[in-house]
């Protein structure tokens, strides 16, 4: 299986960060360093991952003269975003993906990838002709195996990853209490998905079909109503993020027509291979070019590094088969760098952070629509996969994530849903009346299986008379 990495991708020039954890067409980056200068440790020969006076533009990433604050930029001043071929093998949809927002987006901001996939799988089940196909298009897929290969993937690594702190726990324990934190570190960490699909409970069940491809996503089945749908969203966003994000949606958000919510949710804390020290105050140079002071942890590590006339990257090993990648400058071209990284010994610097960014208004809608994907959003779109009688549309995807990095490790979730109302080629059908006022016959049946025969059996039958 492809190796995995955790990726935190850093781009000087805008402070973006991006979480990317990806069984699949994974996307590798990292935050800013520490003091002025990238040199040698003075007599060690050690290089010092630090943030540069000047970085190298890179044109085909982001404006260079965005300010480094966390508010949306405005989408007059953005250039335009042209999706690169999807039909290539070089597609990333997780590097598309940053590209669009980082057009969106200014300062410091962090995405999910995983989770935007996870939540789009599931659409991609209930969908058919051209809708699932410009959907499979958009994430570089040619047909909807290939995503759950993707899936099964992450899948199997989240389950090993819980299990190995699960035997290293129970290993921990085993110690005589006074000599466990000599033999071992005690173990911790966590990786969770959690997907759920919400149907509204006056409109027809979901198909059969549709819920036997839920069971790869082991989704949850909920039906809501229009009063509660929003509250309910939220206590189960802040339940599988333990607490990182307590709101999806605003209290007020608009529900008169929504009819199918699908969501997944991301959770992930993890430890470094070897904890940082605190380095104290240094300066920070922003990409507005003001320099501000902020808390940095700082470690000397053996591990890899790459360096070439306008990227300089890290990468550090974190507990559990993870690693976190730092990138200086230019992510063009990154798995090719990557691969030319050499183990050396580097004294590394990074700032403390805690970043939430929330993508809730209609950013992500607008970055499928670049790729190609439009009959999702329209009254022709095709979901009978998922409901046989009732059209459903895409009106709205939100995206929440929020990550604390510090010298102990990393925490960071993400929570993305796709709201679907019904369509405006729905027409409710006028219900009939069926009024037992007069004597009537019930009978009890079982339902119809190979055991019963295809009309079932009848257990008990009756009048009612007077």
């Amino acid at each position: 299986m492809k190796r995995i990495i955790l990726a935190l991708t850093a781009l000087l020039l805008t402070g973006a960060i991006a979480l990317s954890l990806a069984g699949c067409a994974v996307n590798k980056g990292g935050e800013p360093g520490s003091s002025a200068g990238n040199t040698a440790a003075a007599g060690t020969g050690e290089p010092v991952i630090a943030v540069p006076t000047a970085v190298p533009a890179d044109p085909t990433a982001v404006p260079t003269d965005v300010p480094a604050t966390g508010a949306p930029a405005d989408p007059t001043d953005a250039p335009p975003f042209v999706a690169r071929s999807l039909n290539v093998s070089s597609f990333s949809f997780d590097a598309e993906m940053m590209r669009y927002v980082e057009l969106t987006q200014t300062g410091n901001y962090m995405i999910s990838p995983l989770s935007f996939k996870y939540a789009l799988g599931m659409l991609i089940a209930g969908a058919e002709g051209t809708t699932r196909q410009e959907l499979l298009t958009a994430l570089g897929l040619e047909n909807e195996t290939e995503l759950e290969n993707c899936i099964k993937s992450f899948n199997a690594f989240a389950e090993g990853f819980n299990a190995k702190i699960a035997k290293d726990t129970e290993r921990y324990n085993s110690l005589p209490e006074n000599e466990r934190d000599y033999y071992m570190t005690k173990p911790s960490g966590a990786l969770r998905l959690a997907n759920s699909v919400w149907k509204r409970t006056d409109i027809e069940p979901f198909r059969d079909e549709f819920k036997l491809k839920l069971e790869m996503y082991d989704a949850e089945l909920y039906d809501f109503d229009r009063n509660t749908v929003v509250r309910k969203v939220n206590e189960w966003a802040n339940d599988k993020t333990e607490g990182l994000i307590p709101q999806l949606l605003p209290d007020n958000y608009d529900t008169a027509d929504l009819a199918v919510v699908l969501m997944n949710a991301l959770y992930f804390k993890n430890s470094w291979d070897e904890e940082f020290d605190n380095a104290g105050t240094l300066p920070f140079y922003a990409a507005d070019g003001n320099t501000t002071n902020k808390d940095f942890i700082m470690s000397t590590l053996s591990c890899r590094y790459y360096k070439d006339g306008d990227t300089e990257l890290v990468e550090i090993s974190m507990e559990n088969n993870v690693t976190a990648l730092f990138v200086i400058g230019s992510t063009e071209n990154l798995e090719s760098k990557l691969e030319n990284a050499k183990y050396r010994r580097v004294k590394v610097y990074l700032p403390k952070f805690e970043i939430e960014t929330s993508l809730s208004s209609g950013e992500l809608c607008d970055f499928l629509k670049a790729l190609g994907v439009t009959t999702a959003f329209t009254d022709t779109a095709d979901f009978s996969g998922m409901l046989a009688n009732h059209p459903v549309a895409v009106s709205d995807i939100v995206q929440k994530t929020k990550i604390k990095l510090d010298e102990t490790g990393i925490e960071a979730a993400a929570v993305t849903a796709i709201m679907m109302p019904d369509s405006a080629a729905y027409d409710p059908e006028q219900p009939v009346e069926f009024r037992a006022d007069k004597p009537f016959h019930f009978f009890i049946r079982t339902g119809a299986s190979d055991w019963t025969g295809d009309s079932g059996v009848v257990m008990f039958a009756g009048r009612v008379a007077a």
